[in-house]
Formats: C-alpha cells, sequence, structure tokens
C-alpha cells in the first residue's frame, strides 16, 4: 500500500510540475504557419474508417468527421434532438409512415482527392445517398450496418439476392440532382436516427472503385475533417476545405446557461466549423499510458479519466468536481454513457444455448438462469468501475439516455446446487487480452465456483480485439462473455435489436438468440411511434429476455472526462462520439 501512494504521490505531483509549467503556454503549435494541434485520446484503435465497416465505436469516432451522415444530434440538446446534417431539412412523410421524401444540400462538396476529375472533390448529390445505402446490401462490401435496414426498405433485400448494381430497387430513387425517395416495407420510426448514425455516412463512388478494399485507410468524404495521416498510434485530421459553409450556433445546438456556461463556449458562438484547423486523435487503450500522455506538457489535452485516478483529481466523482489544486487548470465532466454493459450466453453453443430437443432445451435454460443468478453486478461496479457505475436489470432506458427511471427487479437467489451437473457443461468464457479482461474472467469464475459449479469446468479464452471475439462466438468457442453496448441511438428499442434473430453475427446479436415469438413481438415494436402502447410491448420483450434467461443487465458506466482549461467543449458520453470534435474550439 506504502508503495501504490509513493506511486500516485509522484504522478500527481508531476502533473501539477506540468500544468505549471504549461499554465503561461499556448497550445501546441509545431505545425506549418504555426496552426496550434488539439490533441484528442481515445482508449482504443480504430478497426477501419470506411463508414460502411465503422460498427466499433472509435472506427467511428474518426469517420464521423471525415463523413457527412443525413442528419446528426445537435450538440447540447439533451434528450438528444436530430438535426438536419447533409439534408436541407427534416423529410416529407407520407401519412402512412412509408414514404419518405428528402432533399439534399446543394453545395455540399466531397475533399479534394485524386479519385475525382483533376483532384477536384466533386459535389454530394441525391444519387450519392442512394449509392451509400445500396452499399451495405452488396456482400463485396461485408457491411456491418446492414442489419439497420434490413427488411425496411422496399426491394432492397431482393436487390442483395441478386447484387445487380445497375437494377433499381424500388425503395430508394433519385428524383433528381437533391432529391431522393425513401420507401418502407413497414412504418419505421427509428428511420431518421439510422441516417444519423455513422454506419450511413455517404461516401463517392470514384473514391470506392479506386481504393478498393483500402478504401478503410483512404477514406474520402464530405466531413468537416480530411485524413492526413493514420497508423494504430493516431489519426491526423486537417480541417476539409470543401466543407460548410456552417457555422456554431449555440441557441440552435441547445444552449442552456446553468447547465453550460461554465464551458468557455459562449465565445465561440457564430465561428465557422470546425473551429479547430488540426486535431490529433491518440490512440491509448493502456489507462496508465493515457494518463502520462495527458501528464506532458506537448501531451494529449482530453482524456476519460482512468479509473484508478477518479480518487485523486476529484474531489466527488459523481459530481466530477475536481479537487482545490486542480482546478485553475483542468475541467472535469461526469457523464454516463448510453449503453450498458451487460453478461450474455451463447445459443450457438448447444451445451449452453438452444436445442431441437424441448427437454434438453428446459435443462439449458434452467442452466442458464442459475449461471445468471450468481452474476453480482454491484460488486462488480465496486471492484472495476469505482462504484461509479448505475446497476440496471433491464434494457429499456428512458431515451434521455439517463438510466435513473430503469425499474429494478430481484432475481432468484442461486439454484446451481439444484441442477443435476454431472457433468458439469463446459464454460468457455471468453475476453479481451489484457489484464483486466483476466481480472474479470477471475471474478467470474470464483463466483460460479462459490455457488457450487466445479472449477475444472470453467476456462477462459482471450483475444486481441472485438472483431476476433466476433468471430470466437460465431464459431461457438465461447458461450459466455461480457459485452458492452453503446446505443446507435437515443431510443430503448434499439437496445431490444440485440436480440433480433435476423440480426445475428456480423449484426449486433452477438448471444445468436432466436425466438420467432420474440422476432415478431420486436417487428410490431420497432413499427410503433414511441408511446405507452409501445412501453408495454418493450415490457412483454423483457419479459421473454428474462424468460429464456438470455442476458445479464447490466451496469450503465459513468465516466469522467477531464481535459485543459485552453480548451472549450462540452463532452459527450452518447450518440454524438465523434461528431464532438467539429465544436472543440480553444477558450477565449
Amino acid at each position: 500500500m506504502r508503495t501504490t501512494r509513493r506511486r500516485y504521490r509522484w504522478r500527481l505531483t508531476l502533473l501539477l510540475a506540468t500544468l505549471a509549467a504549461a499554465s503561461g503556454c499556448a497550445p501546441e503549435s509545431d505545425l506549418p504557419g504555426g496552426q496550434a494541434l488539439y490533441r484528442h485520446s481515445l482508449p482504443g484503435v480504430p478497426a477501419d474508417l470506411d463508414p460502411a465497416h465503422s460498427g466499433d465505436r472509435y472506427s467511428a469516432f474518426i469517420t464521423q468527421n471525415l463523413f457527412q451522415t443525413l442528419f446528426v444530434y445537435r450538440y447540447l440538446a439533451r434528450p438528444y434532438r436530430l438535426k438536419p446534417s447533409l439534408a436541407a431539412d427534416f423529410p416529407d412523410i407520407s401519412a402512412d409512415g412509408l414514404r419518405y421524401l428528402i432533399r439534399i444540400r446543394p453545395g455540399q462538396r466531397f475533399a479534394d482527392d485524386p479519385a475525382f476529375t483533376d483532384g477536384a472533390g466533386r459535389e454530394v448529390v441525391a444519387a450519392d445517398v442512394v449509392y451509400s445505402l445500396m452499399r451495405h446490401f452488396d456482400p463485396a462490401t461485408r457491411s456491418q450496418g446492414q442489419w439497420l435496414w434490413r427488411g425496411r426498405i422496399a426491394g432492397l433485400d431482393a436487390w442483395a439476392a441478386g447484387v445487380d448494381a445497375e437494377a433499381p430497387v424500388a425503395g430508394l430513387k433519385v428524383l433528381d440532382r437533391y432529391r431522393l425517395e425513401i420507401r418502407l416495407t413497414a412504418p419505421y420510426p427509428a428511420l431518421l436516427h439510422t441516417l444519423a448514425n455513422p454506419l450511413s455516412a455517404v461516401v463517392p463512388r470514384e473514391a470506392v472503385a479506386r481504393y478498393g478494399r483500402e478504401f478503410g485507410v483512404n477514406p474520402v468524404g464530405s466531413g468537416p475533417y480530411r485524413l492526413a495521416s493514420f497508423d494504430s498510434g493516431r489519426a491526423l485530421l486537417v480541417r476539409n476545405s470543401n466543407y460548410g459553409p456552417t457555422t456554431l450556433d449555440l441557441e440552435s445546438e441547445g444552449y442552456q446557461p446553468e447547465r453550460h456556461r461554465d464551458f468557455g463556449l459562449e465565445s465561440l458562438d457564430g465561428l465557422k466549423l470546425p473551429l479547430i484547423e488540426r486535431v490529433g486523435v491518440d490512440f491509448i487503450p493502456d489507462d496508465a499510458a493515457r494518463w502520462l500522455a495527458f501528464n506532458s506538457a506537448a501531451g494529449i489535452q482530453f482524456l476519460r479519466l482512468p479509473a484508478d485516478q477518479v480518487g485523486e483529481l476529484l474531489a466527488d466523482p459523481i459530481a466530477g468536481r475536481l479537487k482545490t489544486e486542480y482546478r485553475a487548470a483542468l475541467q472535469a465532466a461526469p457523464a454516463p454513457e448510453l449503453g450498458f454493459v451487460r453478461l450474455d450466453f451463447n445459443f450457438a453453443d448447444p451445451s449452453i444455448g438452444g436445442d431441437p430437443d424441448s427437454g434438453r432445451a428446459e435443462e439449458r435454460r434452467r442452466l442458464r438462469c442459475a449461471l445468471a443468478a450468481t452474476v453480482d453486478w454491484d460488486e462488480r461496479n465496486r471492484i472495476f468501475y469505482q462504484g461509479l457505475g448505475i446497476v440496471i436489470d433491464a434494457l429499456a432506458p428512458p431515451a434521455t439516455g439517463a438510466p435513473g427511471a430503469i425499474p429494478a427487479r430481484r432475481r432468484a437467489p442461486p439454484a446451481l446446487a439444484e441442477l443435476d451437473l454431472r457433468p458439469a457443461p463446459p464454460l468457455s468464457y471468453g475476453h479481451l487480452a489484457g489484464v483486466r479482461g483476466r481480472q474479470e474472467y477471475a471474478f467470474f469464475r470464483d463466483a460460479l465456483v462459490a455457488a457450487g459449479y466445479p472449477e475444472s469446468r470453467i476456462a477462459a479464452r482471450s483475444y486481441p480485439n472485438l472483431s476476433a471475439l466476433a468471430r470466437g462466438i460465431a464459431n461457438a468457442e465461447i458461450n459466455v462473455y461480457v459485452l458492452g453496448w453503446v446505443m446507435d441511438y437515443p431510443d430503448p428499442i434499439n437496445n431490444f435489436e440485440l436480440f433480433y434473430g435476423p440480426n445475428t453475427l456480423p449484426g449486433a446479436n452477438y448471444s445468436q438468440y432466436r425466438n420467432p415469438e420474440y422476432d415478431a413481438l420486436f417487428e410490431q415494436a420497432s413499427a410503433t411511434a414511441p408511446s405507452p402502447a409501445r412501453d408495454q410491448l418493450l415490457e412483454r420483450l423483457q419479459a421473454l429476455l428474462d424468460r429464456d434467461c438470455v442476458t445479464v443487465p447490466g451496469l450503465v458506466r459513468r465516466s469522467v472526462f477531464v481535459f485543459r482549461r485552453e480548451v472549450a467543449v462540452y463532452p459527450d458520453n452518447g450518440p454524438l462520439n465523434g461528431t464532438l470534435l467539429r465544436y472543440v474550439g480553444w477558450r477565449q
């Protein structure tokens, strides 16, 4: 303990010295023309910068700056509210909810790139939106986003079966240069949210054709930034001179003085977006390395505070109030994540999942329920999240993203002793490689052993990244795992998509749960606008998940973001994600 405390004191002394040295300095300006570089950090590395492959949060963070979507979320509005981006306005929607007429803003251009004639980025038109959506249904794309629209847009699934690039799709029509029509197979109130998702970003056909599989490392879009360089350690973004003109309108973005006054935003009002010319996004998965990079005088200026530093910097972690000695140089902001962590069972493995034989299926169900009863999220929160998490017991947080209204339910006490475990089915726990993954596995194993499960039948398998973990699930190498889920859009229906049968891998249904009753009920709920009637449908969906013991929610992670005082920003832990970067400015 003394060694640990000395290490913390040394780190904090270093931080205080660094802040004192940097307090009179301008931001780093070692770039041509003296342009200051803003340095943001992410705790993970993007896998691919092709929007069709940006299913992970870190890839999406970067693609949201390189590409545009039809709609985005307002910077400061809570609950989250959409606004047009590439679209000129909100669509005209037919009375039956099946026809959407969308207009594109004239004058939006892709970034300059050799893919275009003479290297000059051309104007974005309606045909680009149609091409980008259809591209998700071309098997050659290997899209991670097809599940958002599968079965939703008239004729698109049938087109995918033939993959005739020139064949028309009934539900996607280019009406003229700036107008397109989307026709749905059934009402889909979440459609506009999906068109704000980074997976829906608009890409140019010429660049996809030129770069092929390498488009993910040579991205070309019409967003506020273009990519100057990219490797496993950092992405350097520079302003796209073809973007805009768009300015920051704080009132339109949802500015509220009582909530936002202390973040230095007022002086940025009316400035051209993006506010900073050049941005470096550093990918630093290791907490200690990210913390040391923040301590450097020329280091990163924004980070998610590592859990083991929360008590050292903050007087009140829940409120995000810094200790007195740091307030002059730093600012902190806590934010619950729009999403949650849960434990799932892999139904692709018959030893724990489904089985055609009804008797064996019931045995597996009882086993899953008994295993689920051993999961102690309160203790996991204390050990791994320093008590900052919010423990939940259902999948339907309110659309604001604030999970306080989630109804609590009590599970039955552990019942493993009541089961015939001769022999006990082998449990293979999948986790991401690293110390944290091994610690979480040990926590899971010890709880099961304490409840009576034979330790010899519990094993772990580690994977280097989420994509490898997904392959392990698809191949039934593992049958139990813990995953974090960040909602694609702020509507609870999105959480229930996690267990919709057609969304199995490579979609969002990692558990590979298939239940016709659940699927039919989900389809009914997803075609229903938010209302008390839909709330009842969501409760019925939750009841099916509880009955079948499919998943064990869970915990909403509450992060604390810390950034230097010269930076003016209001952090977000929800669907803004990378969109945030265009609004970051230097405090005036």
